[in-house]
């Protein structure tokens, strides 16, 4: 099976039930663990994470009022990975990739691969996200 995470929390749960041999890209925000920090970026923001909260806040609003992206990916590099399963998060378009495009982008790849985008909001929600 070929993964593609696109948010760090998702790669560090794939890596903690033994799938790191799996992944294939990650988001541009994913470094932990460190095994990982070898696989492709597919992610990537505008956003100046240096800049003082007010300044990326600004921004963002920005970015969300023009309808540009927060967080972008790179189409091509992600169809080239040819991945079995994409896992993002269905909470926050700020944070991470929204899941209408996740699901836009995995229509347009032959073949498609399968969604999985979590959405839990406890620690009980995550678990029965991932079995």
């Amino acid at each position: 099976m070929r993964v593609v995470t696109l948010l760090p929390a998702a790669t560090e749960i794939v890596v903690a039930i033994g799938g790191s041999g799996a992944l294939v890209g990650v988001s541009h925000e994913c470094d932990y663990p460190p095994e990982i920090t070898r696989l492709p970026r597919l992610t990537a923001s505008p956003i100046d994470t240096s800049a003082s909260s007010a300044a990326i806040d600004a921004e963002v609003r920005r970015l969300r009022g023009s309808a540009e992206s927060v967080i972008a990916v790179d189409a091509n590099a992600l169809a080239g990975l040819a991945p079995d399963l994409l896992i993002s998060q269905g909470l926050c378009e700020v944070c991470a990739v929204s899941d209408g495009e996740i699901h836009r982008l995995a229509g347009i790849m032959n073949p498609a691969p399968a969604v999985l985008s979590l959405s839990a909001r406890t620690l009980s929600g995550i678990w029965a996200d991932i079995i």
